[in-house]
């Protein structure tokens, strides 16, 4: 039985944490700073403020229910090279086993030291407790297996992760190779996953205007290999107007995108996801933002796939 229920709570652990639309490139991360972006101030405790919120809205609600997510997070210039990002994230599920909540804590050191090379640290450490039914129903839908009485049971799960970046600029180019080490979905026994690979930006104009990107990784989650490759685009309308625009695909479970702001904890597996962002400067120094995702999963237990269609909405505040 004790299997049944870990088999139950690892199908919808998922953790989209936005980290990349807040950081201005989250992870999405650096949408709303791109990516290649090399900052170099004074320092300031509180130098911005980021708040979002949004849904994830499941094309199979009777099984996988729709996922909330929120989040709020602070940027701080600690000197004149080193730079802080971190965030607070929230997400609650409804599934026809029971429920998850998960909360999670993100940080993102970036070092600049030179105006052509900057390093990155990043820690993520993510809390998940699923409650799971005393009369657990088949879920509805077919093939399904047979329902299963079990205890209602709290059960919670420890994941982390850890990454290193460095980005380098030669003109219009930007390589970013990146390194990462997690553990997710760790409940009966220890899961590693071990992820390598980079990105390469080019900037058409040398203004970052419009600037076109490629990235490939490679993952290991526990000797199952997998890759993932990820074309981008983003495009400065006017001073107030930016979108940026991405699409992966992968086919994999237990990984994660953009410098670990959205990390993949869930069971299912993830096969492709799009990701369109919208920034406008609404007033001076305060900015507005939505973040449409499309993204394709596949059931762990049935084999059947469904999809979310997310939408996210947030505010960025220069402080």
């Amino acid at each position: 039985m004790r299997n049944i229920v870990i088999i139950i709570i690892l199908l919808m652990y998922v953790n989209d944490v936005n980290a990349q639309i807040l950081f201005g490139a989250k992870s999405n991360y650096k949408v709303y700073k791109p990516t290649n972006t090399f900052r170099l101030g004074k320092t300031n405790l509180f130098n911005q403020l980021y708040i979002e919120t949004g849904v994830k809205f499941s094309s199979e609600i009777d099984s996988i229910g729709n996922l909330n997510n929120s989040q709020i997070g602070l940027q701080h210039q600690l000197s004149k090279k080193l730079l802080m990002f971190h965030a607070y994230n929230y997400l609650s599920q409804s599934m026809w086993w029971g429920n998850l909540n998960q909360h999670s804590y993100y940080a993102n050191f970036e070092y600049n030291y030179n105006n052509n090379l900057k390093f990155n640290l990043v820690g993520s450490y993510i809390y998940a407790k699923s409650k799971i039914l005393a009369s657990v129903p088949p879920p509805p839908i077919p093939p399904a297996p047979p329902s299963q009485i079990i205890p209602s049971e709290n059960i919670t799960n420890n994941n982390y992760f850890f990454s290193i970046s460095s980005t380098f600029r030669l003109k219009k180019l930007y390589l970013k190779p990146a390194l990462a080490f997690s553990q997710l979905n760790n409940l009966k026994e220890s899961h590693n996953q071990y992820q390598a690979g980079g990105e390469l930006f080019y900037d058409f104009k040398n203004n970052e205007k419009l600037v076109f990107g490629l990235g490939i990784f490679h993952f290991n989650n526990n000797n199952d290999l997998s890759t993932l490759i990820k074309p981008s685009i983003s495009y400065t309308i006017n001073d107030e107007l930016s979108i940026n625009a991405d699409y992966f695909y992968t086919a994999a479970r237990n990984f994660s995108d953009q410098d670990g702001y959205i990390i993949y904890n869930s069971i299912d597996k993830t096969i492709d996801r799009t990701n369109i962002n919208l920034k406008y400067e609404f007033i001076n120094n305060a900015f507005i933002y939505t973040i449409y995702q499309f993204e394709r999963k596949q059931d762990f237990i049935t084999t059947n796939k469904y999809n979310f269609n997310s939408i996210f909405l947030g505010i960025k505040y220069n402080l």
